[in-house]
């Protein structure tokens, strides 16, 4: 007798929220695969003919998701399977953080749910749906209580559990990747250390390293002497942060003036994370290191303002998610007009989207993107600003590729399948936390915004945060992109000819209408007012130089005169995108997105795009 069973554990997007390193967010996402992979082990190992049909992982090299379709030869006791996966981990766990006294149990982190139901007379895509609901339902009314550990210290990442590093010795907290302000508990030490000698530490050192690979890359000999002096008090692998002149300012002032750390706890909290970041091999006292910062000042100076060999080090970064659009819907055959052959057909999309997965993460890591997950169905990445446009164009070509295209040609498929991404460009000096929850609400929020039965969602939703708590959202189609990113690209030619002042002083003038709830009629005066006003403001914000050489004013008018017309067009088709119909002959224009858009479009132009 057969069965077919489902897996799914959770909760998997707050675990990987609770992440204060990206090591914390890889590992996050490593241990939920691995916990996967462990449970179809175990499965397997029950009987010989069980076929995995979501995800199709005979493809290999791609991560698990959270939620598998498993056809087995006999039924299995998944109690016993869950117990046994506990218990690996538990042991796991206590390995991993040797010397803590571990009083827990992983069971107070993922809980994992199962069904199954037996192949009788029925058809696998009449069992299929019977199988997801109980699923659902067995998610749905489950009530997870997490076992309360009362008073003490809790941990700086959870916040939930008490903390177990209170007393570590400076060794231990090397040894675990530890700051000095750094308390965790034993759940997230082990999120910390899980496989760190299989993942490139260097690598997922820090969102500076990301935020200046490319910038350091490109500037690599004009920065010898500065690196050099760097290598002499820095740990190796933490001197990315220490490129910035305001930063070795602020270290200078701070060590000078020992009643300033005193008196505040941000300036001794600081003081003590450049300590850590000191070279431990060192025997020089706090004098000599302040004269070597000083040194490292005044090249700084030099070289980044004086001579303008080199611009300053930007210190943002981004993060890239995406997921399918609808794909339940996909996986369960919605769109499929002939189900006969349904499990052939799961079996089918499995293994594309999975395939898609293994080859965009190894063609990713080989173009400055550091790779969370890639499961195929979805993907976390964080990269430096320079590498959106490519990144995202690797996303797109190879979704078409291995994705689109051969689902396209499926039979009785008449539907595009689609994704939809949301892109945050954040602070290295705020929270990642932050910038990670922006990230996945955006997604969320995205897909809900182009919400329709019959048209692809396939949109994107752009983030600048400025600081923690304020910050730019955009929301636009992915059609859109491409423009979006040329009106960035070709910006750089003309950078100096031509002013964004347009944006707010078409904003101040434009606020002044009310574009809420309007006739059809009144709409097409709007887009009339809109459209003129834009082209006045725009072509007011030109200015060409008098010392401008002749024989180039003719080119350069003509770059300007492509870009302004590109803009234009631009402004058209965002301002028709962004009218929502109320009900009929009623209107309700979303002018703050038309702005966001304006405005990261601005952000954007400032990115030297690789």
């Amino acid at each position: 007798m057969s069965y077919l069973l489902g897996v799914t554990v959770g909760p998997v997007q707050t675990y990987i929220e609770e992440s204060r390193k990206l090591l914390d967010l890889y590992n996050s996402s490593k241990i939920i695969s691995d916990i996967m992979k462990k449970i179809i082990e175990l499965i397997n190992s029950k009987n010989v003919k069980n076929k995995l049909i979501y995800p199709n992982h005979e493809v290999g090299g791609a991560d698990y998701s959270n939620y598998m379709v498993i056809k087995i030869e006999n039924k299995i006791d998944m109690k016993d399977i869950e117990n046994s996966v506990y218990e690996y981990f538990n042991e796991f766990m206590k390995k991993t953080v040797n010397g803590i006294d571990f009083k827990y149990d992983i069971r107070e982190i993922f809980h994992m749910f199962w069904a199954m139901k037996e192949i009788k007379g029925e058809k696998y895509g009449e069992i299929y749906p019977k199988l997801m609901r109980l699923i659902r339902s067995l998610k749905n009314t489950y009530d997870f209580h997490q076992r309360e550990q009362n008073g003490g210290r809790k941990c700086i990442i959870c916040g939930k559990h008490n903390i177990c590093t209170e007393e570590f010795s400076p060794e231990n907290r090397s040894k675990y990747n530890l700051s000095p302000e750094e308390e965790l508990c034993s759940f997230c030490l082990f999120k910390r250390k899980y496989n760190t000698e299989k993942c490139n530490m260097k690598k997922l050192e820090s969102v500076y390293t990301v935020a200046i690979k490319i910038w350091k890359e490109k500037n690599i000999e004009s920065l010898k002497d500065i690196t050099e002096t760097l290598e002499k008090v820095i740990e190796k692998g933490k001197e990315d942060r220490y490129y910035s002149k305001p930063l070795i300012k602020k270290i200078i002032k701070i060590s000078q003036m020992p009643q300033i750390s005193q008196n505040k706890s941000c300036n001794k909290k600081f003081i003590n994370e450049v300590k850590d970041d000191l070279r431990k091999d060192r025997k020089s006292d706090s004098k000599e290191d302040i004269e070597i910062f000083k040194d490292m000042r005044d090249k700084m100076e030099e070289l980044y303002y004086n001579n303008n060999e080199i611009k300053s080090p930007n210190y943002e970064y981004c993060f890239i998610q995406f997921d399918i659009d609808n794909l339940g819907k996909w996986i369960s055959g919605k769109y499929l007009d002939d189900k006969t052959e349904f499990e052939e057909y799961q079996e089918n999309i499995s293994g594309k989207i999975v395939e898609f997965g293994k080859k965009l993460k190894q063609t990713l890591e080989n173009d400055y993107c550091d790779v969370i997950y890639s499961g195929g169905d979805d993907f976390l990445g964080a990269l430096p600003n320079e590498a959106i446009i490519s990144v995202v164009g690797i996303i797109d070509d190879l979704f078409k590729e291995e994705v689109q295209d051969k689902i396209k040609r499926y039979k009785g498929i008449d539907r595009k399948i689609t994704y939809s991404m949301s892109i945050t460009i954040a602070q290295c000096k705020d929270p990642m936390s932050y910038s990670l929850r922006k990230t996945r609400e955006e997604l969320k929020n995205i897909k809900k915004r182009y919400e329709d039965d019959y048209i692809p969602k396939d949109g994107i939703a752009i983030n600048y945060i400025i600081n923690n708590g304020k910050e730019i959202t955009c929301y636009l189609k992915k059609n859109k992109l491409k423009v979006l990113f040329d009106l960035a690209k070709n910006f750089n030619c003309i950078k100096n000819y031509i002013s964004f002042s347009y944006i707010n002083n078409f904003e101040d003038e434009m606020l002044k209408l009310d574009v809420n709830d309007i006739t059809f009629e009144e709409m097409e005066n709007f887009y009339s007012i809109a459209n003129c006003e834009f082209k006045r403001l725009v072509s007011r914000s030109i200015v060409i130089k008098k010392n401008d050489r002749k024989k180039d004013k003719s080119d350069l008018e003509k770059k300007i005169e492509v870009y302004v017309e590109k803009i234009l067009d631009f402004f058209n088709s965002i301002v028709n995108g962004n009218c929502i119909e109320v009900k009929s002959n009623v209107e309700y224009v979303d002018f703050e997105n038309i702005m966001n858009i304006l405005k990261i479009n601005k952000k954007l132009s400032s990115i030297e795009f690789k």
